[in-house]
């Protein structure tokens, strides 16, 4: 037999009031232990809350920088077609600019071949030159009618650009109103967590009655961040589409910048056709053709004989400038420009070539 069995058998029975003292330790221990377990599961449950929050901040955070991205590619993109929209026009002006000029072209070839005081040589080149004229007309209608059809095909284009940038325009202000609804939803949540984790005195009917809503509104936000992800799925896909259309609209303005490039080289063309063969002086001497009849320096042109004709020539020209591209002007064209400019052509610097031989052989006689 041990101390222990001798020590039951001795030992005094509890008192009443020793046992009623045991009995309220052994509840008042219970009970710090269910308190303890119950705020260790309120903090694991608020740092899970606090933890999501953060998540879900973060995303909102990327959504929001996604959705002002695909704003501005959206921006970028009406303006892209506003610009195309204004070069169509611009093309569509040149075109109707083209048939006025065609008009006054025949106009003034059905005057020029009315005039009986040129000579036939003079009839002869200009006969030349209006049908040189009428075929660079022609093919300058040929390239516009195609232009046109094109025109015709980006247009279709645009109209069907714009109404799918407004469809994106609609899915990205619904993905805005659920990312706030969201936002809303979890300041809400967050509302509720801490009054859950600052009410100690509430009965356990209330305290139940909260969990219950707390837990009911995570479940709305949990199916509003589904919804929010489903969005921004969408919204990456637009933004995809938006970039192919935005890659497709810079293609388009490059075929309608080479549309006007084109009419305004074929116009200037137009303009400087004739003068080309004007482009060059000559310092070249030759003493055999010292007496040589020299008519073409007393030569009466078409447009001096007829002041129409000239008037009509002249503004024409003036016209043709105003809608002439200087980038496209070749290097023969600027030069016979300075030459008129100067008041210089190839009669007059015959005239001074003669001039000096002259004064040349004068000087050789004297010093004979």
């Amino acid at each position: 037999m041990g101390n222990h069995e001798l020590y039951m058998r001795r030992r005094k029975p509890d008192t009443i009031e020793v046992q009623q003292m045991k009995q309220q330790a052994r509840e008042e221990r219970a009970l710090k232990l269910a308190e303890q377990e119950r705020l260790n599961k309120e903090m694991s449950a608020r740092e899970q809350a606090e933890a999501r929050q953060r998540e879900a901040e973060d995303r909102m955070r990327r959504m929001a920088e996604d959705m002002e991205r695909a704003k501005r590619e959206l921006l970028e993109a009406q303006n892209t077609i506003q610009n195309l929209e204004k070069q169509l026009r611009q093309l569509q002006l040149a075109k109707e600019a083209l048939e006025n000029k065609e008009v006054e072209l025949r106009e003034l070839t059905a005057q020029l071949q009315s005039e009986k005081m040129m000579s036939d040589e003079e009839r002869r080149k200009l006969r030349d030159e209006v049908a040189q004229r009428e075929n660079e007309v022609q093919e300058m209608r040929s390239e516009v009618q195609r232009q046109t059809e094109v025109t015709h095909r980006l247009q279709d284009e645009i109209e069907m650009a714009r109404r799918e940038a407004i469809s994106k325009t609609s899915v990205v202000n619904h993905t805005t109103h659920a990312k706030e609804a969201l936002e809303n939803k979890e300041v809400e949540l967050r509302e509720l967590t801490a009054q859950l984790q600052s009410e100690k005195m509430m009965s356990d009917e209330e305290r139940r009655k909260l969990r219950d809503e707390v837990a009911q509104r995570e479940n709305e936000v949990q199916e509003m961040r589904s919804e929010v992800q489903r969005q921004t799925e969408v919204t990456h896909r637009l933004q995809d589409e938006i970039e192919m259309a935005r890659r497709e609209a810079i293609s388009k303005t490059s075929v309608v910048n080479h549309t006007t490039h084109i009419t305004h080289t074929m116009l200037t063309r137009e303009e400087n056709h004739t003068d080309e063969d004007e482009n060059f002086a000559t310092d070249l001497t030759n003493e055999a053709d010292q007496h040589v009849p020299q008519r073409e320096l007393d030569r009466v042109t078409a447009a001096e004989q007829n002041q129409s004709i000239k008037t009509k020539l002249e503004m024409l020209t003036r016209e043709l400038e105003v809608v002439k591209d200087e980038r496209a002007v070749p290097d023969y064209d600027v030069l016979h420009m300075e030459n008129k400019r100067a008041g210089r052509d190839k009669y007059k610097t015959l005239r001074q070539i003669r001039g000096g031989n002259t004064k040349r052989r004068i000087d050789q006689y004297e010093n004979m």
